[in-house]
Formats: structure tokens, sequence, C-alpha cells
């Protein structure tokens, strides 16, 4: 799908998505929710000062690998498609979003409540969020 993508001047069939970083970005919302890109990015900024400083080229990579994946989905036409960015960043996402979490609890009993409210509400949205999947993915699959 790329290489065609190229030589055309854009994806290689098809609908032609939106071009720019903020289509890009709004991916995110739609795949993640609202709440989860803030709280990885506020997880990243924890994870980078808790690193040991042998270890932040690591972390500081993979956060360069994303960030160009969303500026080559957002910049080129749509030639990088169907997620793929975000599949690729779903662990650092994981990991700094319970940073986050993990970093508010340690603030003691109000922490630990506010910590286990924003975790209640991101269940209720991801399991909202796969019913809406199971919902579409058995209509257009015919099952009962």
């Amino acid at each position: 799908e790329i290489l065609p993508g190229l030589g055309q001047g854009g994806v290689g069939g098809g609908d032609m998505p939106e071009t720019g970083l903020l289509p890009a970005l709004r991916r995110w919302v739609i795949f993640y929710g609202p709440a989860i890109p803030v709280l990885a990015a506020g997880g990243l900024v924890l994870l980078w000062r808790q690193t040991s400083p042998e270890r932040r080229p690591v972390l500081g990579a993979y956060a360069l690998a994303v960030a160009l994946l969303v500026a080559l989905r957002g910049l080129t036409a749509g030639l990088f498609k169907d997620l793929k960015e975000i599949e690729f960043a779903a662990p650092l996402v994981a990991t700094a979003t319970g940073a986050t979490l993990e970093a508010l609890t340690a603030r003691g009993r109000g922490g630990a409540w506010a910590a286990g409210l924003v975790l209640a509400g991101l269940a209720v949205f991801c399991l909202g969020r796969y019913a809406g999947y199971v919902a579409t993915y058995t209509r257009l699959a015919a099952l009962p």
C-alpha cells in the first residue's frame, strides 16, 4: 500500500484521509478516549524522572519513534494507515498510564481513592468501547 501511494502522491487505494498533525492526534482520542492520552503524557514525564540515566535513551528512543509515526501518519496523506502507530505505542501508553495511577496512589488515601475512581472510569469506557466493537462486528459477520 505504501509504495503505490508514494508514486501517486496519496494512499494506495480508495479514500484520502485528512493530513496534518491534528487529525493524526485525533485518532488517538478515537482509539484511547480523551483520558488515557493525558494520563499517558503525565506518566511519560514521571517515567523519565524515575528512569536511571543509562536507561533513558531506550525510553527516549521509544517515545521518539512513536512521535515520528504520528508525524508520518499526519504528514504523508495516509500512507501509514489502520492505526499502526497506535498499536506500536500501546505498551508505552499502558506503562505510562500505570505510572500516573501509581503516583496518584502514592499520595495517600485521597490519591488512592482518586486513582481508583479514574481506573473505574477507564474500565467503564473500555468495556463500553468493547461492547460497541462486539456489536458492530457480530452484525457485520451476521452472527446471532
